[in-house]
C-alpha cells in the first residue's frame, strides 16, 4: 500500500527520475553533487518548503567558486520508495555507457 502523497512530493517523483534518468556521469558511473535548482527549476522553493517538514532527501548548503547552493547527495535519499525509483531511472540512463572506459 503506497503513502498518501501531495502533489508536492509527487512533483519531487518525477523530477527526481527525469533527473536521473537523464543527468551526466563521469566515466566511472558517478554522479556530481546535485544542485536543486537544477532539478526542480521553478518550484525550488515549494519543494524546500516541503522538504522541511516531509524529509525525503536531505538538502545541505554547498560553497563553490562561484559562492553557496542547496544541494544533495546523489544518493543520499531518505524514502525507500523515491531511492528505488531513482537507482531504475539511472540504470536506463544512456549517460552510464561511459562506465565502460576504466
Amino acid at each position: 500500500m503506497k503513502a498518501e502523497t501531495t502533489p508536492t512530493k509527487e512533483f519531487i517523483y518525477e523530477a527526481m527520475t527525469k533527473y536521473y534518468k537523464t543527468c551526466h556521469c563521469d566515466r566511472y558511473g558517478q554522479i556530481k553533487t546535485i544542485d536543486v535548482y537544477s532539478v526542480f527549476k521553478d518550484r525550488m522553493d515549494e519543494v524546500l518548503k516541503y522538504l522541511d517538514e516531509d524529509r525525503l532527501i536531505k538538502v545541505t548548503t554547498y560553497g563553490g567558486r562561484y559562492g553557496t547552493y542547496k544541494g544533495f547527495s546523489p544518493w543520499d535519499i531518505n524514502e525507500p520508495d523515491l531511492k528505488n525509483a531513482c537507482e531504475i531511472a539511472f540504470k536506463n540512463n544512456p549517460s552510464r555507457n561511459n562506465m565502460n572506459q576504466w
